[in-house]
């Protein structure tokens, strides 16, 4: 591990709070903040009414996860595949632990597939549609 080129924050974040080799840890600290418990509380609250709202109609789903009604849509140009994005917590605290080359390069390289994407569909090369073990765009899967 000291030899690789990752880093491996969210080990670090997790040794910080727990404590290395022999050190006091700041986890029971942390779990006796107030603020701490009422975040905790607020997100596991969520979490678990969206779970009941698979199993009701009834229930409206609080889109904050990663809902449906958090998506959006856009169009760069005819033919080139649509970029959908939105806000997810979980993406959000995942880029936070992760490094910015690494983020940067997931970025870079989806926006690349959909540009190729799309200037295959708009000079007509057709691989054929994609199945269940391909990307988005056969032009660009495996």
């Amino acid at each position: 591990m000291e030899h690789e080129k990752l880093a491996f924050p969210i080990a670090t974040a997790l040794l910080q709070l727990t404590g290395t080799s022999g050190e006091s840890g700041k986890l029971s600290g942390l779990l006796k903040n107030h603020l701490f418990r009422v975040g905790f509380a607020i997100t596991f609250g969520i979490i678990c009414w969206n779970i009941t709202t698979w199993f009701s109609e009834l229930a409206p789903m609080i889109p904050i996860l990663n809902g449906r009604p958090g998506k959006h849509v856009l169009t760069l140009a005819p033919g080139f595949p649509n970029l959908i994005y939105a806000f997810s917590i979980f993406t959000f605290t995942f880029g936070y632990f992760t490094r910015s080359e690494v983020l940067f390069s997931v970025w870079f390289f989806h926006l690349l597939a959909i540009v190729q994407a799309g200037i295959f569909n708009r000079l007509g090369y057709d691989l054929g549609s994609s199945d269940n073990w391909c990307s988005f765009h056969p032009a660009v899967g495996p």
